[in-house]
C-alpha cells in the first residue's frame, strides 16, 4: 500500500473527513487530499502530527509492516542498545528524544536527558525480567 493509501485508511478509520483532519493539524483541507493522492508530502511536523492523530505510528505511514506501538513493541535487547553508554548511536537517539520532549512540553530542566535514560533503562529491566519468566 503507498503513503497516500495509508493516510486516506488511517483516516478513515478514526471515522475523520478530510476537513477535520486540516483543522487539527492546520493544514488546507485541499493539502490532505494532495497527500492521500502521492501528489505532495507533509514535513516531519505535520506527519507526526497525522500519525498521533490516527493512532498509528509514523513507520506505519511510511510503509513499514507496523500499525501501533503496541504492535512494536521493542525488546529489551533493542532497548539496551539505546541506553548503552558504548554504544553512540543509541545514546544520541535518546538525547534526541529527550530534546524532541524538550522543545515539545517546554521542560528546561539539565536533568531531564538523564532522567529519561533512567526511564528506558528501568523499562529494559522489567522487559528482562518479563523474559526471564517467560522462559520458566
Amino acid at each position: 500500500m503507498d503513503f497516500g493509501s495509508r493516510l486516506r485508511e488511517a483516516r478513515k478509520n478514526k471515522k475523520l473527513t478530510q476537513e477535520d483532519v486540516s483543522r487539527d493539524v492546520d493544514v488546507d483541507f485541499t493539502t490532505i487530499s494532495k497527500y492521500e493522492n502521492n501528489r505532495s508530502e507533509p514535513d516531519n511536523a505535520t506527519l507526526l502530527k497525522m500519525a498521533d492523530l490516527y493512532g498509528v505510528s509514523i513507520d506505519y505511514l511510511m510503509g513499514r509492516d507496523v500499525k501501533d506501538e503496541d504492535e512494536a513493541t521493542p525488546d529489551a535487547e533493542h532497548l539496551s542498545s539505546h541506553t548503552d553508554s558504548s554504544n553512540p548511536k543509541g545514546e544520541h537517539e535518546v538525547d534526541h528524544i529527550a530534546a524532541h520532549l524538550e522543545g515539545e512540553y517546554g521542560i528546561d530542566d539539565p536533568n531531564f536527558t538523564r532522567f529519561v535514560k533512567n526511564i528506558v533503562k528501568s523499562v529494559v529491566e522489567e522487559l528482562d525480567e518479563m523474559k526471564a519468566k517467560d522462559k520458566k
